[in-house]
């Protein structure tokens, strides 16, 4: 690891640092959003229901299922044996007519089904002939609106919750004789309004609501309104097993349609650190994907075997022994250089030849005559020369070649 990239990590380190104690030191802001899961604790979601449901049944009588109310009805995860109710509290996103479908057949068995879902133009309300009206309109404002339970056997009281829908139903005569009114809403015109009705179908009953928000933490916990919830739920037989459809699987933090991706999403923090972590990845990926510079080679410079290779020579020479060679040859070196460093004509070593070569080199006059002599000397022997001529010749040659 290269020191760039280095300090690229301990930068990104700093900075999730620096994002993290930020985050945790922030407050976090209010989410209204409606989002009626079991999981969120914000104003609308039912967190505070899930908890305390089950104080509201006999023993073993409730079971939590999920994730989704099709889910639940399609692949029959219940017991279709026997009776039973469910509650499905905003569970789907559409109550479209497949939905419709498996809930009529399972409600026509038999069973009782307690439904706050979008009723207004949605084919629930509109297949049972049970119209969706709202006569106030109050669009981005909250009103108090008034509840209150037809069965006087379960509450008197009288509930206050805050909403923006004031949404209530107008029953047909045609089906009149099949629907009975269980809660009345009081608008600001002053007239109750049914927002709680029981529908019977084949052998069963279904049980809508308008007002699916007093389900969720903001208005749990305002006044009394728990105690309406509890009036709501006893509607349902007593002696069934009710299934409660949450938007999770009883069993996992995670829904059967819903991956871990999904879970990181839908949470502010998770999510955030997950866009982090790409971010990261990118910058990161483009600054290490840019074309390197190739690595220079070393090349080690040749050394200098000069002196090694004069060495190997002279040892051949002398295990030959051939001296005479020797001298001829550093005569015929040492010619050379003269006659390239200074000019001066080699061709014969005479008195001439001395004068001007002690005028340019300034050398001792005696040293470069004893030289001329030894080689004029050599040149005319007829006998080779013996190791003791090449070592004086050596010594006379250092004398006046530098």
């Amino acid at each position: 690891m290269n020191s760039a990239t280095k300090k690229f990590i301990i930068a990104i380190v700093v900075v999730i640092g620096l994002v993290v104690i930020f985050k945790k030191n922030q407050k976090p802001p209010i989410n209204w959003e409606e989002s009626y899961s079991v999981t969120d604790k914000n104003p609308y979601g039912m967190y505070i229901l899930n908890k305390e449901i089950d104080f509201l049944f006999p023993k073993n009588k409730l079971k939590h299922v999920g994730p989704k109310t099709y889910t639940f009805l399609s692949q029959e995860r219940y017991d279709t044996n026997v009776k039973t109710s469910l509650i499905s509290i905003r569970n789907q996103t559409n109550f479209d007519v497949y939905l419709l479908d498996q809930l009529l057949d399972y409600v026509e068995k038999g069973n009782t089904a307690l439904v706050f879902e979008r009723l207004g133009s949605e084919s629930l309300a509109e297949s049972l002939k049970i119209h969706i009206v709202s006569p106030e309109i109050r669009q981005y404002k909250k009103d108090n609106y008034t509840l209150e339970l037809t069965n006087k056997n379960i509450n008197t009281s009288r509930f206050t919750f805050e909403n923006n829908n004031s949404n209530v139903f107008k029953i047909s005569d045609s089906v009149k004789n099949k629907v009975k009114v269980l809660g009345y809403k009081t608008l600001l015109d002053g007239q109750k309004h049914p927002n709680l009705i029981e529908y019977s179908y084949g052998k069963g009953k279904i049980i809508l609501g308008t007002d699916s928000t007093i389900f969720t933490n903001y208005n749990m916990l305002k006044s009394n309104n728990h105690l309406y919830i509890q009036g709501v739920l006893s509607y349902l037989p007593e002696d069934r097993i009710t299934y409660f459809v949450t938007d999770k699987d009883s069993d996992s933090p995670f829904s059967d349609d819903d991956s871990i991706l999904s879970f990181i999403l839908r949470n502010k923090e998770l999510r955030w650190a997950w866009y982090l972590c790409l971010t990261t990845l990118i910058v990161f990926v483009v600054f290490t994907a840019k074309r390197k510079q190739r690595v220079v080679p070393i090349i080690v410079p040749l050394t200098n075997t000069t002196v090694d290779f004069t060495k190997t020579v002279s040892n051949l020479y002398i295990q030959n022994k051939d001296y005479s060679d020797i001298i001829n040859k550093s005569i015929i070196y040492n010619l050379e250089k003269i006659r390239r460093l200074y000019w001066i004509d080699t061709s014969k070593l005479d008195e001439k030849f001395v004068e001007s070569y002690h005028i340019k080199t300034n050398k001792d006059r005696k040293d470069i005559v004893a030289y001329v002599n030894f080689v004029n000397a050599f040149r005319k022997a007829k006998y080779g020369a013996s190791e003791s001529d090449l070592i004086k010749f050596n010594k006379l040659t250092e004398k006046i070649i530098d």
